[in-house]
């Protein structure tokens, strides 16, 4: 079984990339538009508010892939475990 969604981080780092230039326009912005120096700081605001949270989100994602990870693995391991006493119980029945 594998995981129901593909890792998600190369969309993360599309969105920071998208974020970084949004940032760095925003920036020479400031420097090349008077009168408009506020809308540009509230606006890096907003960029960096996404950045910290789709970074919060690449953690969220990791925790969660090695939560999915390890419940497949201990899902492998009751199948394996009632395979073997499945295979048992035939032996009983058999035998008796």
């Amino acid at each position: 079984m594998s995981a129901p969604i593909k890792n998600t981080c190369p969309d993360i780092d599309k969105a920071i990339r998208n974020v970084k230039e949004a940032m760095s326009i925003a920036k020479n912005g400031r420097k090349y538009t008077e009168g408009a120096d506020d809308y540009f700081h509230d606006i890096l605001n907003y960029l960096e508010d996404v950045w910290d949270a789709l970074e919060d989100l690449r953690k969220s994602n990791d925790t969660l892939r090695k939560w999915g990870n390890q419940l497949e693995d201990e899902l492998q391991s009751a199948a394996e475990t009632i395979s073997s006493l499945e295979n048992q119980l035939e032996q009983c029945v058999q035998d008796s």
